[in-house]
């Protein structure tokens, strides 16, 4: 059953989903695949449809609402593909094939996987977090292999955990950067001090959560991550830095942003930096365009402008 969807009033992101155990309808997790530019459009209008202000799902494990969650009344079926069920009771990859228009909502309890893996309870509070079998890990969905590998040593300690961890959190706004960008990452599968290497194509075994694009001139797809699903998958295979296009977003040959680096010397003060782009600032919205500031590195300062 859909419960519910991820996104804004006008972007479908992933679709919460659950089924049916006793009287109430518990969620099961996200779908966050499947959607394309034919059936998204048609699927989020008859979601627009049935959107209510009160939570479908029961039981005292029920997920409570956050900022980019949408309720709706449980009559819509969703067929879905998945890999298999987390330890918290949730599908794990799971991937959107069509509504089920043919499917009483009634009737809708879990199956077993692709997998073959049997029916899954619902879990208790003590077995909520509990690492899986298979001596990994799972955020929304994705599988975390290795989850303890270290990436960042001391002070910071940071696993492959912490990293997907943290990209789950910090995730919306990412993703309201980099969705319909090209987006090269660097991989750091031996942690930052260990050999790193530049990705920006789709390579064999690649999840599916990331997208692929087509850019001219080049043969080969390049990644792009539309999705915080994609940022976990990301996170998955180790990559530590994201590096998306500046093109207006689903165009990659069109520019959408201006940036300006500025970089002081090493004699130049920070307070001289900020200066320098709050008169940028000033200047490039006295001629109408939108500014933001980004800040990079120990000492540098990107002042990204984007026009109305």
């Amino acid at each position: 059953m859909i419960g519910g969807w991820t996104g804004g009033p006008n972007d479908l992101r992933s679709l919460l989903v659950g089924v049916y155990r006793g009287d109430h309808l518990v969620h099961t997790g996200r779908v966050g695949t499947g959607f394309n530019a034919y059936n998204a459009g048609d699927l989020l209008k008859k979601l627009k449809a049935v959107k209510t202000d009160q939570s479908p799902f029961g039981g005292k494990d029920a997920p409570r609402k956050k900022t980019d969650w949408n309720w709706v009344t449980p009559k819509l079926v969703a067929e879905t593909e998945f890999a298999g069920w987390t330890s918290d009771g949730n599908v794990r990859q799971a991937a959107f094939k069509g509504l089920r228009e043919d499917k009483p909502a009634g009737e809708v309890r879990a199956e077993r996987s692709a997998a073959g893996e049997a029916d899954v309870p619902a879990p208790t509070p003590k077995e909520r977090g509990t690492r899986i079998k298979s001596g990994s890990d799972v955020v929304v969905g994705v599988v975390i292999s290795k989850p303890d590998k270290p990436l960042w040593p001391a002070p910071e300690s940071c696993t492959k955990l912490d990293l997907a961890q943290y990209l789950e959190k910090v995730g919306p706004w990412m993703i309201a950067h980099i969705k319909g960008r090209p987006c090269s990452i660097i991989r750091a599968p031996n942690g930052i001090y260990g050999e790193r290497f530049f990705q920006r194509h789709a390579m064999k075994g690649m999840s599916s959560l990331l997208s692929l694009v087509t850019v001219a001139g080049d043969r080969q797809p390049y990644i792009q991550i539309d999705r915080i699903e994609g940022l976990i998958a990301a996170a998955q295979v180790a990559a530590i830095e994201y590096r998306p296009w500046n093109n207006e977003p689903g165009h990659p040959p069109i520019p959408g942003r201006l940036v300006f680096d500025l970089d002081p010397a090493p004699d130049v003060s920070f307070d001289t930096v900020i200066a320098a782009t709050r008169e940028m600032k000033e200047r490039l919205e006295a001629l109408g365009l939108v500014t933001f500031c980004k800040r990079t590195g120990g000492k540098g300062c990107t002042s990204s402008r984007r026009s109305r």
